[in-house]
């Protein structure tokens, strides 16, 4: 069982023990993400996900998250911001926009690749929920540039 697992795992009975209902809607919200997962693969069905696969799917939860608190009217965003801070206390913390420019330096110290589809996926694939795509392309694209 991964890592990321066993302390939501872990978090839950806390959450239950204490009474917090916050906290323990949010992180069965997250075991269940992990549970489908593991139920609906189509190769491999009941396959315990890996650490990075949790953790990407915890990423893709927070991301679900943001889009939703985005269509929200601000009067009442609060629950979705609550929740959303629960779920990042489970993700890698995030890279400062320097962090993530001496990464990529790093990494394309590592490969000869310079495809520019090709090194997107393979530092997506090093960097889940540690940053958006978005900034991940823009800064790739000003180091490669």
């Amino acid at each position: 069982m991964s890592e990321t697992r066993t302390r939501l795992t872990e978090d839950m009975k806390k959450a239950m023990k204490e009474g917090d209902k916050e906290l323990l809607a949010v992180v069965r919200m997250m075991l269940n993400e992990v549970r489908n997962a593991e139920i609906n693969d189509l190769k491999e069905p009941g396959r315990a996900r890996t650490e990075a696969e949790v953790v990407q799917l915890l990423a893709a939860y927070q991301k679900l998250l943001q889009k939703s608190l985005a269509e929200y009217p601000p009067d009442r965003q609060a629950p979705l911001k609550a929740e959303l801070g629960i779920v990042e206390r489970y993700l890698p913390k995030a890279l400062s926009g320097a962090e993530l420019e001496s990464f990529i330096k790093d990494y394309l110290g590592k490969t000869s690749e310079r495809t520019f589809g090709i090194l997107m996926k393979g530092l997506q694939g090093e960097l889940v929920g540690r940053v958006d795509g978005k900034s991940l392309s823009e800064t790739l694209k000003r180091v490669l540039g």
